[in-house]
């Protein structure tokens, strides 16, 4: 669910006419159902995060969160000066 939005507007039969809509096909999950799915989704994200943040040394956080690709964090998560040649 987009952000904002409550999980029982999935049980608003306005949406799920709108739904049908779109697909008569498909089963609409009801709120606790989409609730568990979507916090699991967010949980494994978050820890996947969490280790790659790991894997990287202090030193490299900055470049790495400010979405730059640095040679030397290349050179650290992948190894050897062939992993640059390739790119």
């Amino acid at each position: 669910m987009p952000e904002g939005l409550p999980f029982s507007l999935v049980e608003s039969s306005t949406f799920r006419q709108f739904i049908h809509g779109l697909d008569p096909r498909y089963a609409i999950p009801n709120r606790h159902a989409l609730s568990a799915r979507l916090v699991l989704q967010r949980y494994e994200v978050v820890k996947s995060d969490i280790k790659a943040s790991l894997l990287i040394p202090p030193f490299l956080h900055a470049c790495h969160h400010h979405g730059h690709v640095d040679v030397v964090e290349q050179l650290l998560l992948h190894g050897g000066h062939d992993t640059l040649a390739r790119r």
